[in-house]
């Protein structure tokens, strides 16, 4: 398992990474985004956003989640473009 983790501005955290451990047919590409801002007794994470963690997600959807939220790291999406773990 890959996981990387970057903190940003406003109390927010992206995390994601290739779990090999995830069945096919999408891989094992996972993405999550935590708002401290957002912590309660509901959402004891803050998890704002939480998208392959159980059945993985596609190289395009990874690709775009991370361009969206701005961790787009030039190794990793070449990686990804080769459907390679980082």
């Amino acid at each position: 398992m890959s996981r990387h983790t970057i903190r940003k501005e406003g109390g927010i955290k992206v995390a994601y990474g290739y779990d090999h451990m995830m069945p096919a047919p999408l891989g094992g590409y996972f993405f999550q985004v935590f708002n401290e801002n957002l912590v309660s007794e509901e959402n004891p994470e803050g998890v704002v956003i939480s998208e392959g963690m159980v059945r993985g997600i596609s190289r395009n959807r990874m690709a775009e989640l991370m361009v969206e939220h701005g961790v787009s790291n030039e190794h990793h999406l070449t990686c990804l473009a080769m459907d390679l773990p980082f």
